[in-house]
């Protein structure tokens, strides 16, 4: 994934989460229909207050955990990513350029981890599901955001944003405007489910969030509005 990182770069405008700005249209469904997820998951099934996000992009999530009284650790491959984030958001939260090697040279024991659209990104889940589980404390918890398999199945359909890649199954390159594509790897929850069980841990819950009508109205939302974009699933270790 640390290949992409460049890529990921050149997208830090388009997913800057507006902390004290107006909302970035292109980050708005992260915004406002998964984080309020992410954030449900870790208030109510948090055993303590040490939380990392792992991928934290701009920190605008790091943000809302702080102000929730959390104490955050963000880190994310992307320099400029971190750039933003170091900027815009609390100078209580601790930033990171890094990915699951720099992880491991953390303290363990989190009570959260939170990974908000980062795992469709990444084709082999064990090492980082292992490191994941090894960061956190006992009976602590990880609440994961990743796309609904059938709002890519929808999208790619439609030739928007997903494009099947020839030879690999249920592999898409994900565009957004002009930037360079990402591969994107299609899992159902079944799936989530297993690789999860296989490291060690607990399924807790799932939800797919739908799309407010406020939602698609404000930001004129072009993807399949009534298929949520989201799945949104919470484990805890065992």
């Amino acid at each position: 994934m640390v290949k992409n990182s460049k890529a990921w770069g050149k997208l830090s405008k388009n997913f800057d989460s507006g902390v004290k700005r107006r909302i970035n249209p292109s980050a708005a469904d992260n915004i406002l229909v998964a984080w309020p997820q992410i954030l449900k998951a870790i208030g109510r099934h948090s055993p303590g207050k040490r939380v990392l996000d792992y991928g934290c992009g701009t920190g605008g999530l790091c943000n809302l955990l702080n102000l929730k009284g959390f104490k955050v650790t963000g880190i994310d491959f992307s320099e400029d990513m971190i750039k933003i984030a170091k900027k815009q958001t609390s100078k209580k939260i601790d930033y990171f350029v890094g990915d699951k090697k720099t992880l491991k040279n953390f303290k363990r024991g989190f009570a959260a981890i939170s990974v908000c659209m980062v795992l469709p990104f990444i084709k082999n889940l064990n090492p980082y599901l292992k490191v994941f589980f090894n960061s956190l404390g006992s009976k602590s918890i990880i609440a994961i955001a990743v796309f609904n398999p059938d709002f890519i199945k929808a999208l790619s359909k439609e030739k928007k944003i997903f494009k099947p890649i020839k030879d690999e199954p249920r592999v898409f390159n994900f565009t957004l405007s002009e930037n360079p594509p990402i591969k994107t790897y299609l899992r159902a929850e079944a799936e989530y489910k297993k690789n999860f069980s296989n490291q060690g841990f607990k399924f807790l819950y799932s939800a797919y969030p739908k799309f407010s009508k406020k939602f698609i109205k404000t930001y004129s939302w072009p993807f399949a509005p009534k298929i949520p974009e989201f799945l949104i699933m919470a484990f805890r270790k065992v």
